[in-house]
């Protein structure tokens, strides 16, 4: 998980029976996750970091 500006981005995981290529974001002002563009693999216990901003 990283917040970048304001948004919340959800990478990888498990799901309870397999790993996940999704990444997601939740967007505080509108209260709604959506879907961005998926990890060509899937990929658990990810870190993520910000660089750059």
């Amino acid at each position: 998980v990283a917040v970048l500006g304001g948004p919340l981005y959800a990478v990888g995981g498990h799901d309870g029976w397999s790993f996940l290529a999704t990444v997601e974001r939740w967007d505080p002002v509108t209260h709604k996750w959506s879907y961005v563009a998926p990890m060509p693999g899937a990929r658990s216990t990810v870190g993520v970091a910000v660089l750059n901003d």
